[in-house]
């Protein structure tokens, strides 16, 4: 598992996420304010899952 901003990674992925964002494609959610999408991404042959936040003001 990558990430490029530990010290700011405002939501922790779980198995239980990463099943289900494996298993349908996509997430999304809010988390104290803060979207969050979690996208399963197809490349060369390999799934990766992205997890992403933002917070839109």
């Amino acid at each position: 598992m990558y990430h490029d901003a530990v010290d700011i990674d405002l939501v922790k992925e779980t198995k239980p996420m990463i099943d289900e964002i494996y298993k349908i494609g996509e997430i999304q959610f809010y988390q104290e304010g803060w979207q969050v999408i979690g996208l399963r991404y197809d490349f060369e042959g390999k799934n990766y899952i992205v997890t992403a936040t933002s917070f839109d003001e």
